[in-house]
């Protein structure tokens, strides 16, 4: 993975990312650590900018890659990243209407199909904790 580009650049009191396996935590003094990155929604909690001015919650979509954790450190290098600060809902909505075409036709695995649905929900899900107005459209869930 090469980076294209920093995303975030801040101070966070808490850290959750979706690691491969399930939820993992991070805070200040934890243990070093790398591991990979799964499907899901990491949290940044407590977030402030390098001068300590207080910043509002970060919600991001990871869909693969890796986190490292190292000397109060933490480093997240995604696959995928969608952030929706900034981004208004028709965006959203264009986004779930390619899910929607992408899963009509026949070209994915069964596992590769159920990734996409997950990653639709976790889409509307984030529109929510990002406090988008109008109400997201409805995935289709067929096979």
């Amino acid at each position: 993975m090469t980076r294209s580009r920093t995303l975030v650049d801040c101070r966070v009191s808490m850290l959750i990312v979706p690691a491969h396996d399930g939820q993992l935590g991070l805070m200040r003094n934890h243990s070093p650590i790398i591991t990979r990155l799964g499907l899901g929604i990491m949290y940044a909690k407590g977030v402030t900018d390098h001068d300590y001015n207080p910043l509002p919650e970060s919600f991001h979509l990871i869909d693969d890659g890796i986190v490292r954790m190292s000397d109060n450190r933490a480093t997240v290098l995604a696959y995928d990243v969608t952030g929706l600060e900034g981004m208004e809902m028709d965006r959203v909505e264009e986004m779930l209407e390619e899910a929607n075409k992408l899963l009509a036709g026949d070209a994915f695995t069964t596992q590769a199909r159920q990734h996409l649905i997950k990653k639709a929900s976790l889409i509307k899900q984030l529109a929510k904790l990002a406090d988008l107005p109008r109400q997201t459209q409805q995935v289709s869930k067929t096979e």
